[in-house]
């Protein structure tokens, strides 16, 4: 009996093991959910699998109680594994605002079914802030809620880029929560679970219903709805399931129809149905929403609504866009034009029966888009047309369309003008500013621009109107029109509207200001100014406009600005193009703020032809004033209307400091001219290197750097057979990487460590260098600046300065680079590479991750342009005067084309210059007050010659008082040919504190004399000829007193018994041996080289200098001699010869106080 129940009980259990097969198990062995189901995931709780759940908290989002949930998607595909695409769902980020605008996390699980031990998950990361974690769940009050802590956290294991299996901890008989933020997943795996038994029938693939629902010729309308049914749960359907059907509900729960399902469905089976029923219009005439809902377990899905209507036409007329029809006093202005003017309008028949369009009734001047003579509209369809003010016929149009469809009428009132061909106008249909005008520009971006996006998508757009000009900044910028004639009364018009492109963060608080000016360039006056309130907020993708006309602009040729922050305008139209001579406007200058002693530093002015006709290159230059002293002229360029053209202006800087430059553009042909601002340079000095190239520029590549990831680790070995361009003993100070890059990138972190090495290859696999062993030769933050036009130009990007030279030993150079972007965004630069393989490897990162972590990899040859330091050359030899007296204070210049060296000889006429480009070829200028100038056209830098000075000529200006030695006896008759330019005089006596000058009437060779110019520009020659005897100069004695001209003495010498005085303007003062200085007395004396003293017993501080006009007699000179000398004069009284008329050049002279002809 016994065996009996047992085997029963066994025959029982196979049954109910049987049973659950084909039904669908209880326990589940190796299980692995794919999500191949589709989930709709609007459901903030739903269900992502069978047998799954899903725990909800949420937080209030906003004050009306609504709850935060993060917004689950599932996907068809896109989760490779392994080479196998599988379904995936995505989690977003469990962050969001809560209701009182701070930031939270929610705690949204999806739960598993019960698991039996070990469990895995398929993830990566889609973002940056993310985590994955695990928990067990336990029931509680009827829901599953997580059991304390997680049992995993797998946030520190995840990829962005890369999907990991996550294996769980082993765990028996338990549910548990993924609780994930900013991740995907695709795959769960499992030993054993546990999932019920559960009916489930689901819908997909449900047909949409129509809006209208259109009743026939007998008034009824029919509604059909078709769908894929499945069975989603684990047990198996027969036909013989009780209520195994669906039906169609209405909003009230009714049901309308039923159909029962007809085939039999195991789990994961799908079969489609059709259900359909017909109702009276007149019975039922209300919206309805209806629903389909199987009846196993009452699972419902909305289908849809839809709305009954009649079988008759329903005329209705819209402005395009527009929710309300129009009205019927409505008036649409067209505003004055010189084009085609469209305005968009929409049919509309939201009857059941088809509504046709016989006629169209116009008025003079307009036209429509339609095409034929009939037009019909199909029932809940709409047909757009245009209504066209008409740009070739010229007048005032107004009038009514009226468009006829048979018993149905609609009218539109319209009004335009159409403007003569001369007529100005704007549309920017071209997507360009009209040739002469232009616009103001602040900042980087803020200048109009064109905007052919948000019209273009707007329901605004008309056939011939998709584009404006957009203006969205901070600060009133100017669109400017070219120079426009009006006449008397003649309007300017055109259409505004609110910038499309403002947020909240930047908001448009401002209209618009129309002005008027006679230069386009200052003194604007205000014609109008729209508050924003007049400009419309109705927006779709941009915001309507609203036409303005300006009526008060005076007659007369003027400049319109339309000035806004933030705005658009179009269609402008008004008066008559009258260019002017010249117009332009400023584009942008560049003026480089460093520059360099003794080399070419380059500004550059962008010019706008703003004129309506072409600027020829001849019609003006460019100019650059440099601390306002005009230092570069450079002729324009051709400039077509509307264009720009670059001019570009170049000098060389020969000292240091700050200087400030600008450029002034001017026309040839009258004074109209363009400056712009003064930019300060800061003029370096010069820096003495020499360039050499390391590797062939055959590639474009990312080395030193990726500048794309924010941290660079590089290291590059230059094997001694790259460096053939350097030298042993070499000091290299400064290394370039050229790129071409749209990114100036600022703030970053470099740092640089060198060293010399043996090695000619790397070792592989790489390892790089201890730095620690390497000698650092950079630290610092620097920018690497983008180029001009840097989508195809390369320039210096990557420009390093050893904070001390690095001195190569001739073998081989190892650098290891870092770089760290600190601030800002990175973008992709493209360096000058050597497509090289073998001598550099980097390693990248971005800024949130740790760069030690990432592996090195093998990257092409960086071009690298090294910089020397070079010792610069002491060019040295002495100034003398023509008697080998040291000349102190002569200006020495070394000049080869704008290179420049400077130096000043010293108290024994020796001059030291430090030339650091040394290799070229150089001439050499040495100056002294009171000498003639030397120039020397070449000059050995080695061994250059000593220069010996020659005494030069000095003008004076009227009244102007000198001292001078006479070069040779000149007769009363000769010097009476100059009376009336110059009066010379001879000290007569010293008394009384007083110099005793007489007028001379005659003068002595190498005799001293105070000479008194009576007109501005008197020359007088201290040594015409060279043949004063400067060494042995004669002191001329008078009374106990003696008078010398101290040309070219070195010091003055104290006489026995003596007082010496020194001239001083209209005194003589005592010199004070015992308290001055000889080397401050000698420079004081040399810098005035017509000084003269005077030796005399006084007892006085200072001796006044009389001028007495008698004549003394002193001077006794041979006059026969003197005339046997052949003295020759101009007429104009200036002596150019001692030795008669022979060599001189044909012309009239004064000889012996006659004139005469040489021939």
């Amino acid at each position: 009996m016994l065996m009996k129940k047992i085997n029963f009980i066994l025959s029982l259990l196979l049954l109910w093991i049987v049973g659950a097969t084909n039904a669908g198990a209880a326990i589940t062995d190796n299980y692995k959910e794919v999500f191949n189901t589709p989930i709709d995931t609007s459901d903030p709780e739903f269900i992502p699998a069978m047998g799954w759940g899903h725990y909800t908290e949420g937080f209030e989002k906003n004050e009306s109680g609504a709850l935060f949930h993060p917004a689950y998607r599932w996907y068809d595909k896109g989760f490779t594994i392994n080479g196998v695409d599988y379904c995936y769902i995505s989690v977003p980020t469990q962050q969001g605002k809560d209701a009182l605008g701070g930031y939270q996390y929610d705690k949204d699980m999806l739960i598993t079914p019960v698991i039996y031990g070990k469990s895995s998950i398929y993830s990566n990361a889609v973002s940056y802030s993310y985590f994955l974690r695990i928990y067990k769940m336990k029931e509680k009050d009827g829901k599953w809620v997580p059991d304390g802590e997680p049992i995993a956290d797998f946030t520190s294991q995840l990829d962005r880029w890369n999907i990991k299996k996550f294996d769980i901890p082993e765990v028996d008989g338990e549910r548990l929560g993924i609780y994930g933020s900013s991740v995907k997943f695709g795959v769960f795996e499992a030993d054993q679970v546990d999932i019920p038994e559960t009916k489930q029938l689901s819908f997909f693939g449900v047909s949409t219903l129509d809006k209208y629902a259109n009743a026939d010729n007998d008034g009824n309308y029919t509604i059909t709805v078709t769908a894929s049914i499945k069975n989603t749960g684990n047990v198996n359907l027969t036909t013989d399931e009780p209520n195994y059907s669906v039906s169609i509900v209405d909003s009230k729960n009714q049901v309308i129809v039923t159909e029962p399902i007809g085939k039999a469905l195991a789990a994961g089976e799908s079969t489609e149905i059709k259900l359909s029923y017909t109702r009276k219009y007149a019975d039922y005439k209300d919206t309805e929403t209806i629903s389909l809902v199987e009846n196993v377990c009452k699972k419902s899905y909305v289908v849809g609504t839809y709305i009954p209507v009649s079988n008759e036409p329903k005329f209705q007329l819209y402005e395009k866009g527009e929710e309300t029809e129009v009205a019927a006093d409505a008036t649409f202005n067209f505003g004055k034009t010189r084009n085609d003017v469209y305005k968009k309008f929409t049919i509309m028949n939201d009857g059941g029966g088809a509504l046709n369009i016989t006629s169209i009734d116009l008025p003079e001047g307009f036209s429509t888009s339609f095409d034929a003579a009939s037009v019909a509209v199909e029932p809940h369809t709409s047909k757009d047309f245009s209504i066209i003010l008409k740009g070739d016929v010229v007048g005032v149009h107004e009038g009514t369309v009226k468009l006829n469809a048979g018993d149905l009428t609609k009218e539109i009132k319209v009004k335009g003008e159409t403007a003569p061909e001369t007529t100005w106008t704007a549309t920017f249909e071209d997507k360009k500013l009209p040739v002469g005008s232009r616009t103001e520009k602040y900042g980087t971006y803020g200048y109009w621009d064109y905007d052919a996006y948000y019209k273009a998508y707007s329901k605004w757009v008309t056939d011939n109107d998709h584009a404006t000009l957009n203006i969205n900044t901070s600060e009133e910028v100017k669109f400017i029109t070219p120079r426009l004639k009006f006449a008397e009364g003649e309007t300017f018009e055109f259409d505004a509207a609110r910038s499309p492109s403002t947020s909240s963060y930047s908001p448009q608080t401002t209209g618009l200001t129309v002005y008027y000016s006679a230069d386009g360039n200052s003194d604007w006056k205000v014609a109008r100014t729209i508050d924003l309130s007049e400009l419309p907020t109705e927006k779709n993708m941009k915001y309507k406009s609203a036409r303005f006309v300006i009526d008060n602009i005076p007659a007369g040729s003027w400049y319109i600005g339309i000035g806004a922050a933030k705005g658009e305008i179009d269609n402008l139209v008004g008066g008559t193009l009258d260019p002017d001579a010249h117009s332009w406007a400023l584009a942008s200058a560049e003026f480089p703020d460093k520059a360099e002693v003794n080399s070419v530093y380059t500004a550059s002015v962008k010019v706008t032809n703003v004129n309506p006709v072409a600027e020829k290159a001849d019609t003006y230059k460019a100019k650059l004033y440099v601390d306002d002293e005009l230092v570069s002229t450079a002729n324009g360029v051709d400039i077509a209307p509307g264009e720009n053209g670059v001019i570009e202006l170049s000098f060389t800087p020969h000292a240091t400091g700050d200087i400030k430059a600008k450029i002034v553009v001017e026309a040839t042909d009258n004074d109209y001219s363009l400056a712009t601002d003064e930019a300060t340079v800061t003029v370096n000095k010069e820096s003495a290197l020499s360039h050499t190239q390391v590797g062939k520029f055959d590639a474009e590549g990312k080395a030193p750097f990726d500048t794309y990831n924010e941290k660079n680790e590089t290291e590059v070995l230059y094997p001694a057979s790259k460096l053939s361009g350097l030298k042993k003993g070499d000091k290299i100070a400064k290394l370039v990487f050229r790129a071409k890059s749209l990114y100036t990138q600022k703030n970053e972190k470099v740092l640089a460590w060198m060293e010399n090495t043996a090695d000619e290859t790397v070792a592989t696999p790489f390892e790089p260098r201890n730095t620690d062993e390497m000698t650092k030769v950079f630290d610092g933050i620097i920018d690497f600046v983008s180029c001009d036009n840097s989508s195809t130009d390369f320039g210096d990007y990557v420009i390093i300065e050893f904070d001390a030279p690095f001195v190569y030993d001739g073998k081989g150079l190892r650098l290891h680079i870092s770089q760290e972007l600190t601030s800002g965004y990175s973008g992709s630069s493209y360096f000058e590479v050597e497509n090289d393989k073998t001598l550099c490897y980097n390693r990248k990162c971005y800024s949130s991750s740790d760069i030690t972590t990432r592996s090195y990899s093998a990257v092409e040859f960086p071009v690298t342009h090294f910089y020397v330091a070079l010792d610069p050359k002491e060019v040295s030899s002495t100034v003398t005067d023509k008697s080998g007296n040291a000349i102190a204070g002569a200006k020495v210049t070394l000049k080869s084309d704008n290179i420049e060296y400077y130096a000043v000889s010293d108290a024994t006429g020796k001059y030291t210059a430090n030339v650091v480009k040394s290799s070229l070829a150089y001439g050499s200028t040495i100056e002294a007050k009171g000498y003639k100038t030397v120039v020397a056209e070449s000059v050995d830098l080695d061994a250059p010659a000593a220069a010996k000075m020659a005494l030069d000529k000095v003008v004076l200006a009227a009244d102007t008082k000198a001292f001078c030695v006479a070069p040779m006896d000149v007769p009363a008759s000769d010097l009476s040919l100059v009376s009336a330019k110059t009066a010379f005089y001879e000290l007569a006596s010293v008394a009384d504190g007083k110099a005793n000058f007489n007028i001379a009437t005659q003068l002595a060779k190498n005799n001293a004399y105070l000479v008194v110019a009576k007109e501005d520009g008197m020359s007088v020659s201290l040594d015409m000829y060279g043949d004063i005897d400067l060494a042995n100069e004669k002191t001329t004695a008078v009374g106990d007193a003696d008078v010398a001209t101290y040309l070219c003495r070195r010091q003055l010498t104290a006489v026995d018994g003596k007082k010496t005085f020194r001239a001083a303007g209209d005194k003589f003062v005592a010199v004070n041996f015992d308290e001055t200085d000889p080397t401050a007395q000698l420079a004081a004396l040399y810098a005035a080289p017509f000084e003269a003293v005077i030796n005399v017993a006084s007892d006085a501080d200072e001796l006044e200098i009389v001028l007495n006009d008698t004549p003394s007699g002193i001077t006794n000179i041979n006059a026969t001699k003197a005339n046997a000398a052949g003295n020759v004069y101009t007429v104009e009284g200036v002596q150019v010869s001692n030795k008669g008329t022979k060599a001189l050049k044909p012309g009239l002279y004064i000889v012996n106080g006659k004139k005469v002809v040489v021939k």
